[in-house]
């Protein structure tokens, strides 16, 4: 897998959801970069993770991880970091909006 990007979630599910749909425009686009995403919600209380679940669940490069404490924005990144497989790992921010060539953009860019 080329690249992994990880996004920390905590209370803001509409944002998030915008986040990981043009995540996933971006990783769609031609020809294509072989990603995943992985969401680390830092607790949330406004059933985000479900939410995701339904919009992304059926997506096999979508993952989420459930902390059961709110456990720091740094530390939420490590997890999803040790949980992730990309060669290359993005972190970004739940209200980031991608470019549709922003991650081939990147890596033709820098790798």
């Amino acid at each position: 897998m080329k690249l992994s990007v990880i996004i920390v979630n905590y209370n803001v599910k509409h944002y998030i959801a915008q986040c990981v749909d043009s995540v996933f425009c971006a990783l769609g686009g031609t020809p294509g970069i072989d990603g995943e995403v992985v969401v680390v919600d830092d607790h949330s209380n406004d059933h985000s993770c479900s939410y995701l679940r339904h919009r992304c669940g059926h997506d096999s490069r979508f993952s989420i991880i459930e902390n059961i404490h709110n456990l720091g924005f740094a530390k939420a990144n490590n997890i999803g970091i040790r949980q992730s497989q990309g060669d290359y790992v993005l972190l970004l921010n739940p209200d980031t909006v991608v470019a549709e060539d922003g991650t081939q953009t990147v890596i033709n860019r820098n790798f």
